[in-house]
C-alpha cells in the first residue's frame, strides 16, 4: 500500500515538519535505538555536577549516572564502610512504554530496593518555539510532575517518547530539561541514533534493575521519608558503648530536597509537611 501526501507549502513550518517527520517514521515502523549522554546539575542545598547516560530503543529506556573513576570506592578503602553499603546497587532508572510500567534501583541509605510504578502521565504543554541542541531542531514543552515544573526541549527528528530519569512523553527525544527553580538540569553533550555497531551494548544496558527488595512506589516513599530516621538508628548502633556522652543528631531533610515532592495518592500539603 502506497501513501500519497499533499502538503501546501504554506503549512511547511519548522513545528508542523518536525510533527511530520515523526509521523512518518511511525508509518515507516522504523526501529530507534542509541544513547544521550546528558550533563547533569542539580543544587539541593548542595550543588552536584556529573554525567548521566540514557539508553533507549522504541519502548524502553534505561537511565544511570555514568561511574566517575576518580571516585570509585571498595569496601575496604571507602570511610563509609562502617555502613556496609551496597556498591553494586547504582540507582537506576528502567521504564518500559509496552508494560506502562518504571522500575527504578533506589536506596534508602544502604539498603537496595527494586521499585515498582505504573508509568505517570506528564501534562505537557507543547508550544511553537524552537532551538537547536546539536544538530538537532528542538522545540520547546512545559509539564509538571510530582510537585516540580519542567522545560523541556525535545526533538521529533528522534521520535521516542524518552528523557532523563523519569521524564518522558513527548513526541520525540528529550534533549534538555531545567526545573523551575533551576535545581535541577539535564542538558545532552552527546547523543548516539541508529548506530548499528552499538547494537549489543545498548541491547546489554538497557536492563531491569534487580538488587534489593521488589516493592512498589507507594511502600517505598514512606521508607525514604524516615531515611534520616534510620540513618541515626544505626549510627546508634554503631557508636562506642564506652562513650555514650556524644551527643548526635540526624535532622530531616524534606521532600524540597527531593526530585519528587508530592506523589499522585497524596494532598497537596503532604510535601511541605516533611
Amino acid at each position: 500500500m502506497k501513501l500519497i501526501f499533499f502538503i501546501h507549502t504554506s503549512l511547511l513550518k519548522q513545528g508542523v515538519l518536525l510533527f511530520f517527520i515523526a509521523f512518518m517514521n511511525t508509518l515507516s515502523g522504523q526501529n530507534n535505538s542509541g544513547y544521550v549522554v546528558y550533563d547533569w546539575f542539580q543544587n539541593m542545598g548542595m550543588p552536584y555536577n556529573s554525567k548521566v547516560k540514557l539508553y533507549f530503543n522504541d519502548h524502553e529506556s534505561f537511565f544511570k549516572e555514568l561511574a566517575k573513576n576518580n571516585l570509585k570506592q571498595t569496601k575496604e578503602d571507602s570511610t563509609t564502610s562502617f555502613f556496609d553499603v551496597n556498591y553494586e546497587a547504582e540507582e537506576s532508572t528502567y521504564t518500559n512504554l509496552k508494560t506502562r510500567k518504571i522500575i527504578s534501583q533506589s536506596l534508602v541509605f544502604t539498603k537496595a530496593y527494586v521499585v515498582e510504578e505504573d508509568l505517570p502521565k506528564i501534562e505537557w504543554e507543547i508550544f511553537n518555539e524552537f532551538q537547536k541542541i546539536g544538530k538537532y531542531n528542538c522545540q520547546k514543552a512545559l509539564g509538571s510532575f510530582r510537585g516540580r515544573e519542567y522545560e523541556a526541549w525535545f526533538t521529533s527528528e528522534i521520535p521516542v517518547n524518552f528523557g532523563p530519569w523519569k521524564l518522558n512523553g513527548l513526541p520525540g527525544l528529550i534533549l534538555r530539561v531545567t526545573e523551575s527553580k533551576g535545581k535541577i538540569v539535564f542538558e545532552a553533550v552527546k547523543i548516539v541514533i541508529n548506530d548499528s555497531s552499538l547494537k549489543n551494548e545498548i541491547i546489554k544496558n538497557i536492563k531491569i534493575p534487580a538488587i534489593g527488595k521488589k516493592i512498589s512506589l507507594k511502600e517505598f516513599v514512606p521508607l525514604k521519608d524516615n531515611e534520616a530516621d534510620e540513618l541515626l538508628k544505626l549510627i546508634l548502633s554503631k557508636e562506642d558503648r564506652t562513650n555514650p556522652s556524644g551527643i548526635i543528631k540526624v535532622e530531616k531533610a524534606g521532600r524540597d530536597f527531593n526530585y519528587e515532592v508530592i506523589y499522585e495518592w497524596e494532598n497537596k500539603t503532604t510535601g511541605s509537611k516533611n
